[in-house]
């Protein structure tokens, strides 16, 4: 199948594969032939041992293109993979300069890494592609969503001039008379931005999302470890504060409040028990908030040792891990009883809203009970369930749940890494932002996880993670674990730029600091940083290097700069090359200049700014 209609020009060789029981089949020997054929579509069809091969591509505009693959047969498939794989051909260019977009199965992986410092990529979902600067000509190809299976890409540099990119779509292990890819978009003649944004487009209509909430956690400072006084406390600072009294209406407890994770019960730091807990947190004037690892058990607990045919299992039946925890089927007769008696318990107990961790777990998921189910299908199924136990008036807040599942399943979600009071962790979220903004309002209310602004300028405290200090360095730096909380806590200037993110992120804002050892300035930068935008801001200069630096919230009539760079450096804007209006004033608390539509602003490592018109 060398020549797909539409994708002949873009790359000079196609080929789909698919795979039985570890053997593969090239669809050549499909003898596949286009049989029908309109305007802007195509559909080829081939045979072989009475299966049958459909290919339908199709032009959905001048610069996108969509392709889905099918197999069908009278007897059972027992088919683990369909690949499609795309020889990408410019003579004389350099591709391995590209960058390469990433969806981020692994946490490691969002965002956009250089080509030519691997010569394979690893597998990951929702995009792959190559980018070469905010105004050139980009590749993207992108799932479209909702999805039931999982859809792998990967990109290997063959040459300097050439680039395989590969899509393998994995089935849950099932025998079916029908199988279907997930479809395949491709966006070309577009620079990265405007091929994002025409990814949007594609979604189904946008939903109407919930208000972004503003709220306490116990999670960061606290870690694991915290108790009713510390809730008290917090509280406390909360009520006295006019500015926070007025916007921070959620108190989340995080990780800890449990005995372990399959027996979710209060442990001994509330020995009044969780009802007790939620009436206090109620009569403060909160609305009472809890977090759960939902699908995931203890191996030694009561659940994990007494449950396991509700558990996901290998090929040779073993329960599968994930960090060390079982998972739950949520497929599973007896999985769909515990979690729904599990937070029906919650609900009961006087809890409004339910963060849901560690959900994306089931994507390691190659059965389910069900068996029609694929992995994206077993999350939302776990959604459901969830829903169902506490009602339409509670909020659920996905937390890894992959966009892959769609919009209404969820009200909020966690989409990036956890962020933490150190540098290298604003770096990776903005790593997912700049690849994520267009799930805000699309699919759900994102939530850029904790704002926090403690650290050597801000903090009244010498140790600004009292109980959860920062682990020894790794000692394989090309490890992404090796990112963990690198380097010194936050300065000044980097709680500031982390605090204009997650305003502009235009999502939730729940606090995570221990608010009663924040200084003046730490207690400042908060209150200036409670209402986020009304809309998630553009990456402008997406494809310039690893890491947006210039955000732009059109709604809102402002700009962020920031410097991701570890020394000094002068961030110029040209209105007119992102084809924005130039205003006639700017506002900006730093010094800045602003001669002819060009924009120039001096910032010191990790500074950023913010500019209003």
């Amino acid at each position: 199948m060398h020549h797909l209609r539409f994708f002949s020009d873009l790359f000079s060789e196609i080929r789909l594969t698919l795979s039985f029981h570890g053997s593969e089949i090239d669809s050549e020997h499909f003898r596949l032939l286009e049989q029908t054929r309109g305007e802007c579509e195509s559909v080829y069809l081939g045979a072989l041992s009475g299966c049958r091969l459909r290919v339908h591509t199709e032009q959905l505009d001048e610069n996108t293109l969509s392709l889905r693959a099918c197999l069908d047969s009278d007897q059972l498939l027992s088919c683990d993979a369909i690949t499609f794989s795309f020889l990408y051909e410019r003579p004389g260019a350099d591709l391995a300069r590209g960058y390469v977009p990433g969806g981020a199965l692994e946490c490691g992986r969002a965002g956009l890494h250089r080509l030519s410092d691997q010569s394979k990529t690893p597998e990951d979902t929702r995009f792959c592609g190559l980018f070469f600067g905010s105004q050139e000509a980009c590749v993207l190809f992108g799932t479209q969503l909702p999805c039931s299976q999982m859809l792998l890409y990967q990109a290997e540099l063959l040459h300097r001039d050439r680039v395989r990119f590969s899509a393998v779509n994995r089935f849950t292990r099932a025998e079916r008379r029908h199988l279907q890819t997930e479809r395949i978009l491709l966006f070309t003649g577009l620079t990265p931005l405007m091929a994002l944004q025409r990814y949007t487009d594609t979604l189904p209509a946008p939903l109407h999302p919930t208000p972004p909430l503003c709220g306490w956690s116990t999670w960061d400072y606290y870690f694991t470890y915290y108790n009713i006084d510390d809730l008290r406390e917090n509280m406390d600072q909360i009520r006295s504060d006019a500015q926070l009294s007025k916007s921070v209406k959620y108190v989340f407890l995080d990780d800890g409040w449990q005995y372990r994770e399959g027996e979710w019960h209060a442990n001994y730091r509330f020995p009044q028990g969780l009802t007790a807990v939620a009436d206090e947190i109620r009569q403060a004037g909160f609305t009472p908030a809890i977090w759960t690892n939902g699908c995931q058990v203890y191996p030694l607990s009561e659940t994990g040792l007494r449950c396991g045919e509700m558990l996901l299992t290998d090929d040779c039946g073993n329960a599968i891990q994930f960090e060390g925890r079982y998972i739950i089927d949520p497929t599973h007769p007896l999985g769909e009883r515990y979690l729904e008696q599990l937070y029906r318990t919650l609900y009961d107990a006087g809890f409004r809203a339910f963060k849901v961790d560690f959900v994306s777990s089931l994507q390691l998921g190659i059965r389910f009970y069900d068996r029609a189910c694929g992995v994206y299908d077993a999350i939302r199924r776990l959604f459901s369930i969830i829903r169902r136990a506490v009602g339409n008036q509670s909020i659920l807040v996905g937390c890894s749940y992959p966009p892959e599942c769609g919009g209404g399943v969820v009200d909020y979600n966690r989409f990036a890494v956890d962020i933490h009071n150190h540098w290298s962790h604003v770096l990776w979220i903005l790593e997912y932002l700049q690849m994520g903004f267009w799930q805000n309002g699309r699919l759900y209310r994102i939530d850029p996880d904790f704002l926090l602004v403690r650290g050597s300028d801000t903090s009244r405290e010498r140790e600004t993670n009292v109980y959860n200090p920062a682990p020894a360095p790794s000692v394989s730096p090309e490890n992404p674990a090796s990112r963990w909380r690198r380097g010194s806590v936050f300065t000044y200037d980097e709680a500031e730029t982390w605090a204009n993110i997650v305003v502009f992120a235009a999502g939730n804002v729940i606090l995570g600091d221990r608010l009663s050892m924040l200084n003046d300035k730490g207690r400042l930068l908060l209150r200036s940083h409670l209402t986020p935008n009304r809309q998630t801001a553009l990456p402008l200069d997406l494809g310039d290097g690893t890491h947006a630096g210039i955000w732009y919230s059109e709604p809102d009539q402002k700009l962020l700069l920031i410097n991701v760079h570890d020394a000094p450096k002068t961030l110029r804007l040209c209105f007119s090359e992102y084809a924005i209006c130039a205003p006639k004033h700017i506002q900006c608390e730093k010094p800045f200049s602003y001669q002819n539509g060009i924009l120039s602003v001096a910032l010191r490592a990790h500074e950023s700014a913010v500019l209003s018109w």
